[in-house]
């Protein structure tokens, strides 16, 4: 069986910061993966002071 965790971002107001060169940052169509990583770890209730797990 497969297990997967499917999902879809919706924010009118969020915004998805690129690399900055000089003084202009783009905002991208889509998170970075650190975003995700913390979407994540907030649904499963990691707290940011809990590196470990």
């Amino acid at each position: 069986m497969a297990r997967f965790l499917l999902f879809q971002l919706a924010g009118p107001l969020a915004s998805w910061g690129e690399i900055a060169i000089g003084e202009d940052r783009h905002s991208a169509p889509y998170p970075g993966r650190s975003a995700v990583l913390g979407i994540l770890a907030s649904a499963l209730g990691i707290r940011r002071a809990e590196e470990v797990r």
